[in-house]
């Protein structure tokens, strides 16, 4: 299984905040979700990434290989 995580910097939070400041951001609250639910998202489904202003700006999933 591979753990994808993609996000999107082409918005105001990544110009307000800073682009690393938030990219580290999202991170901690992905990680934070992933360790309160106890686990990942099931192969073929998303969970949505969200920046400071709460706009959706990219996802965590999981493709088998």
């Amino acid at each position: 299984m591979k753990i994808l995580i993609e996000i999107d910097t082409g918005n105001a939070a990544f110009e307000d905040y800073g682009p690393a400041f938030e990219a580290a951001r999202i991170l901690g609250e992905a990680a934070e979700t992933v360790g309160r639910r106890g686990c990942l998202p099931a192969p073929d489904s998303a969970w949505p990434l969200l920046d400071a202003n709460g706009n959706v700006v990219g996802r965590i999933s999981t493709r088998e290989d």
